[in-house]
């Protein structure tokens, strides 16, 4: 068994509301114009589906943003889950709170150094991993909890290694 029993699965959703502030008005609009064939060149039956099925895409993708701790993997997803990123507790050196640049903005970005995973705020979580010099941030809204959440996890792996290197066996 990866974790023990006393250790519980950790959980936390960010809502995006963003997007929805962004793309509710725009499919609004762009509705408005598409039924009542306004301006001198409307637009199409199949512009406005394609834009239609684009807009909802997006919205499934990147309606909100779950991290989650469970069997030593945190796992970030967006949306419906198809996009995450899954990080094993032990190739993580250190975990730090931090506040994001408002430059870099929302979604997955490219940031100096590393990757940043965030839905909404500024509030972060920089992981240092073991075998990169890159890191990871990821969007949070309590993030003294989920700091906490992987450093406990990492002191139970010390544990449990060192434990197991001298012998002694832990029943869970």
């Amino acid at each position: 068994m990866d974790s023990p029993s006393f250790m519980k699965d950790f959980e936390e959703f960010q809502f995006g509301w963003v997007i929805l502030i962004i793309l509710i008005p725009i499919q609004a609009l762009l509705s408005y114009f598409y039924f009542n064939q306004i301006g001198s060149n409307p637009i199409s039956t199949a512009g406005f589906f394609a834009i239609t099925f684009f807009s909802l895409l997006i919205c499934f993708l990147f309606y909100g943003l779950k991290t989650t701790i469970s069997n030593n993997v945190l796992t970030v997803s967006f949306g419906i889950g198809i996009i995450r990123k899954r990080i094993k507790i032990e190739s993580i050196k250190s975990a730090r709170p931090t506040k994001n640049n408002h430059l870099y903005g929302w979604g997955i970005r490219l940031i100096p150094r590393g990757i940043l995973y965030n839905i909404s705020g500024s509030e972060a979580i920089e992981l240092s991993l073991k075998n990169s010099h890159r890191i990871i941030r990821i969007g949070t809204q309590n993030t003294r909890r989920l700091q906490q959440e992987i450093v406990a996890r990492l002191v139970n792996q010390q544990y449990k290694f060192i434990v197991g290197c001298t012998g002694f066996k832990i029943l869970y």
